[in-house]
């Protein structure tokens, strides 16, 4: 059905009404809410004021909890995160500083007597000088292996020397040497690595161990050192707590520690420093609550607990704690209630007095702002209702702009009901269509019955996926119209208003569709005229390449005519000449398959294949003239796998080299093509540069352009750039550019153009 809008009466009866109440809602909205409020401020002023004490109580609690929170979260966790990142780096300057130490000794000896003793006589004054070099008191050594995981140097188990290691793996089935080897191996040459080891007191445990690692370059070596972090984090640990334990807050409070079996590690109250809070039975309330906060997925949060005084008194505490998940501490601090009901009593009856003051003053300033807003409401509802009527004048000629706007672009709006599958079309669509009559309802199943049948399957999946995702609806579909039989092309487009409606727009692009289907055709006729072009070059290659080939086949058939008639044709030599004739005959036979091999049509298809072959390739179809004409290729190639369509590019790429080969026929000194391959990112780059003088500044902008040639009309068609551009950038996914570069080969200057190609790993 047709929805039609317009302005009827019951329309203009509601914009009255909308006038009136724009008028006198204000009005009586302000004089009803004076009225309001003066009885609820006369009804609840008791309760009011019962209810600010509690609530000044309140802040004061609130303000010593942020006190609290902010000395712990800004104060004491940052300078436990810091403490801990600082002492790991420390760790790590000063392994790395001993490993560095010893590398230069070791550089030291090495340099020194490399001339005057063997490498054996060196090793062993290497292993003396390094047994005397002590880090008893660290628990801490110095080893040496060479890079196929020898053990060269072990001070704690000599045993180990001599014997390979390289498959050795720790508790966590880490490859401990091999690892050290790829750090070794790498660009920097040393790093840092983490791994699980024995201590030399315990072989029944592994420990988990960060070492320092550097390659010793003169015999392939690498050297490093390690710390157990256990050992190493007890040394942090104390330290935190020595620096925690001085800390002191208002009112005599401090910062207590303890770790997550309940064992306080510091905590200036006597009566608690150095017990188990979970198995002492003078503060239960804590002892649960801490258990709990322990036991829970919190990791801040405060507590409320009661304690006993010195006089055994109770008291209810407030606790602020935190837990420490690198070191299984929870840290906190805390404030006595006893101590601030003294203050709240004061601010308590000095707020009664202000209320009470505040109370009068707030009774005046009411009514006289009552009286202002509704002189000022007045005149604003006046103001609103000339800016209404104002904008319904405005929409209306909108309207009319945009009806007659979808008019001309062919634009016709539609809705459809997505629980019943009932479409509202616009009288546009209508006639779009090319309906006669009206009549029918214009739901999915009537669509159907104009829409070519190809395109049904497209049009029902965009429109359920719409519903499904929520997403645009978007797709382009042909029309049969009933009124003259004509095909037209319709994009339709739809979103979700509402859970229950999708509204969208059709648009009649024939015109647009014919021109892009031209263009399509004159693009496949470009392309064949392209190949053909391709061929003919591949042929003349050809012609070249089948030159010397058949020269020989001929000398050698004339040879052994002319020797068997004179009776002088012996076997040796008989099988000699076959022999060349059979090569060259290949020869003939593999120019030919890789001719066929070019243009067969399954070719063109998607598949990996080997960058470096794929030039290999190109250059052997061209490798005749390019040969005769004296043309050298110099080639700087990465061996790269790629998945694209080889035959296509091999078609791009035959393509600029024989630009560059015509336009180095000009010249009259060396000839050069340089072809550079590499990966970047996650790009190949192909690029094609030679020493031709250029591409001129004003035909740059235009080179790939079709049928734009600087060739005579008999040696170019002004087609191969522009379907190169065409293949690289629809068919292979890439861009292709060209620039023009000067530079030096061979302490020559040379300045060419380069043709660069960026292909994308798939």
């Amino acid at each position: 059905m047709i929805v039609t809008k317009g302005l009827g009466m019951k329309e203009r009866e509601k914009e009255l009404l909308l006038l009136q109440l724009i008028r006198y809602v204000p009005l009586v909205f302000i004089i009803l809410l004076f009225l309001l409020v003066i009885t609820y401020i006369s009804t609840i002023h008791s309760q009011n004021l019962k209810n600010e004490k509690e609530n000044t109580k309140n802040e004061f609690i609130q303000l010593n909890k942020t006190n609290i929170k902010t000395s712990i979260d800004n104060t004491v966790v940052e300078f436990i995160k810091y403490e801990l990142k600082d002492s790991q780096e420390k760790l790590e300057t000063k392994l790395k500083k001993q490993v560095n130490s010893i590398h230069s000794i070791m550089t030291s000896l090495y340099n020194e007597y490399k001339e005057e003793k063997t490498k054996e006589e060196i090793i062993k004054l290497i292993k003396l000088t390094l047994k005397s070099v002590s880090l008893d008191e660290e628990k801490r050594y110095f080893f040496i292996y060479d890079l196929n995981g020898v053990n060269i140097f072990h001070p704690t188990k000599p045993q180990r020397e001599g014997t390979n290691f390289y498959d050795a793996k720790d508790t966590n089935g880490r490859l401990i040497v091999q690892d050290s080897i790829n750090i070794a191996k790498s660009k920097s040459k040393e790093g840092f690595q983490t791994y699980f080891f024995h201590k030399p007191n315990d072989e029944n445990k592994e420990y988990e161990k960060l070492g320092f690692i550097k390659k010793f370059e003169p015999y392939n070596w690498f050297i490093g050192t390690g710390e157990y972090l256990d050992d190493f984090q007890k040394k942090v640990n104390k330290k935190i707590l020595e620096h925690l334990s001085v800390i002191k807050y208002k009112y005599n409070e401090y910062v207590f520690v303890l770790d997550y079996n309940g064992n306080i590690l510091i905590n200036k109250n006597k009566k608690f420093s150095d017990i188990n809070i979970f198995n002492s039975n003078r503060v239960m309330d804590a002892k649960i609550k801490y258990k709990d906060f322990i036991s829970s997925n919190e990791k801040r949060k405060f507590i409320e607990y009661k304690m006993k005084s010195d006089d055994e008194k109770d008291y209810i505490k407030i606790s602020y704690v935190t837990k420490i998940e690198e070191l299984n501490w929870v840290v906190g601090t805390g404030f006595n209630l006893d101590n601030v009901n003294s203050l709240i009593k004061e601010k308590q009856k000095v707020l009664e007095k202000s209320y009470k003051e505040h109370l009068n003053i707030f009774l005046i300033v009411s009514i006289c702002l009552t009286i202002i807003l509704l002189v000022i409401s007045y005149y604003v509802s006046n103001y609103i209702k000339s800016k209404f009527t104002g904008y319904q004048d405005n929409l209306k000629h909108k309207n009319r702009v945009l009806l007659k706007a979808q008019e001309i672009a062919r634009l016709g709006e539609w809705e459809l009901d997505i629980q019943t599958r009932k479409a509202y079309w616009s009288n546009k669509i209508v006639d779009i269509f090319g309906i006669k009559n009206c009549k029918q309802e214009h739901g999915p199943k009537f669509l159907k019955t104009l829409m070519y049948d190809a395109d049904w399957s497209c049009f029902e999946s965009s429109i359920e996926k719409c519903i499904e995702t929520k997403k645009e609806h978007h797709c382009t579909y042909r029309i049969k119209r009933p009124i003259d039989g004509k095909t037209i092309w319709v994009e339709c487009r739809g979103e979700i208003i509402n859970d229950n409606t999708i509204l969208g727009t059709i648009q009649d692009i024939t015109e647009v569709k014919q021109k892009e289907i031209e263009a399509q055709n004159k693009d496949k006729i470009l392309y064949q005229q392209s190949k053909l072009a391709t061929m003919g070059e591949m042929l003349s290659n050809i012609a070249h390449q089948w030159k010397q080939p058949l020269s020989t086949i001929s000398t050698a058939s004339t040879g052994i005519k002319l020797q068997k008639e004179m009776n002088s044709l012996s076997d040796d030599q008989l099988i000699s000449d076959v022999e060349t004739i059979n090569n060259s005959a290949q020869y003939l036979a593999q120019t030919i398959d890789d001719f066929k091999n070019f243009f067969k049509p399954n070719k063109n298809r998607v598949e990996e294949f080997n960058i470096s072959s794929t030039i290999e390739k190109t250059l052997k179809l061209l490798d005749a003239k390019f040969k005769a004409q004296e043309i050298e290729i110099i080639k700087d190639i990465e061996d790269i796998n790629i998945r694209s369509s080889e035959n296509e590019l091999i078609q791009v790429l035959m393509n600029i080299l024989n630009n560059a080969r015509d336009e180095l026929l000009k010249c009259d000194y060396r000839k050069l093509i340089f072809i550079t391959i590499y990966k970047k990112e996650n790009s190949l780059f192909i690029e094609i540069k030679d020493n031709a003088n250029g591409v001129p500044l004003d035909m740059k902008k235009k080179i790939f352009d079709a049928y734009f040639t600087t060739k005579d009309e008999s040696k170019g068609t002004g087609i191969g750039l522009y379907m190169s551009k065409d293949i690289v950038t629809k068919l292979l996914d890439g861009d292709i550019f060209v620039e023009n570069e000067a530079y030096t080969y061979e302490d020559n200057e040379y300045y060419g153009a380069k043709f660069s190609i960026k292909l994308n790993f798939s």
